[in-house]
Parts: C-alpha cells; structure tokens; sequence
C-alpha cells in the first residue's frame, strides 16, 4: 500500500522544523517526519479499518483522509523538535485533537469518506467484516474453571523446570 503522505506534504505545512536548510539536516528531519508519516497513515488506518477496505479499491485517497493523516503527522513531527509544556505549547496540539476526534466520527459512522469526485467510499459489508470463529467455541474457557485466587503452580512442575536449567 502506497503512502497517502510525503515529506514535502509535511515540511511545507511546518517549515520551521530545525536544520532544513542544510542537506544533512534536511535528511535527518525527513527521517524523523518519514517516520511520523507512517505512524499517522497506521493510525488512521487503524480507526477506519473496521469500517472501510484498506487499502482502498478505488486507488484514490480520500482528500479528508490525507488531511487528517498531515494533521497528525505534523503534529508527531513537530513534538519530536520541540517540548511541550506550560510555558511553550504547542500549537498543533488542538489540530491533532480535532483529527482523532474526526477519526472517531469516521469510525462510528457519523461522517462518511468519499473521493474527489464526490463519491462516497463503499463501506464493507458484513461478510467483508465476518469474526474469525474457533471450532472449540462450544468448550469451557481454561479461565473460568475456578477462582483465579486459587490458581497456583504445581510445585512438581516447577522442580522439573528447575532441574532442567
């Protein structure tokens, strides 16, 4: 699967990250903003998974997708420069709220994805999203046997385990 974002995406929303402006440090900070890239694509595919076909059959990227995808890129990137605390806040902070809560919109289906073109991204069917099932569904659970307080080792066992070390 293709990546939704680029560096130059990132860099251009926040030009200000520390030493872009030699080759060494613009590759040590395309590093660091490569890796929160990947880190915001697996996160927003993670809370859409359930929901949508990842990656998409269209090929196409939904545009809200990318944006909450830089959002949140930016976001990791820019605390990776700089603290965050009282004194020194961090102005993407409530960008990257606003995106997980978007996320979270997403996930539960209050808003929906869709392309471009204005069309929306078929959600998956109930089939698409089947539970994996375990042909010993019908048997006791190990755990539920007795009171966990009462669960113990068998002292025969651990000797045994001693004496092969």
């Amino acid at each position: 699967m293709g990546s939704y974002l680029t560096t130059t995406n990132i860099l251009s929303i926040v030009p200000g990250l520390p030493q872009t402006s030699t080759e060494a440090g613009f590759s040590n900070t395309s590093a660091i903003v490569d890796r929160h890239i990947t880190r915001a694509e697996a996160y927003c595919n993670g809370k859409i998974a359930l929901r949508y076909s990842i990656p998409f059959s269209s090929g196409s990227i939904p545009p809200l997708l990318i944006t909450l995808c830089e959002d949140i890129a930016v976001f990791y990137s820019y605390r990776s420069f700089f603290t965050q605390d009282n004194q020194n806040y961090n102005d993407y902070l409530d960008t990257f709220k606003d995106a997980i809560a978007t996320l979270d919109e997403i996930r539960d289906a209050k808003i929906n994805l869709f392309l471009t073109d204005g069309s929306i991204i078929p959600e998956l069917t109930s089939d698409d999203n089947a539970d994996i099932s375990s042909n010993v569904t019908s048997k006791q659970s190990f755990f539920d046997v007795d009171d966990p307080l009462d669960w113990a080792f068998n002292n025969d066992l651990k000797d045994t385990i001693r004496g092969k070390r």
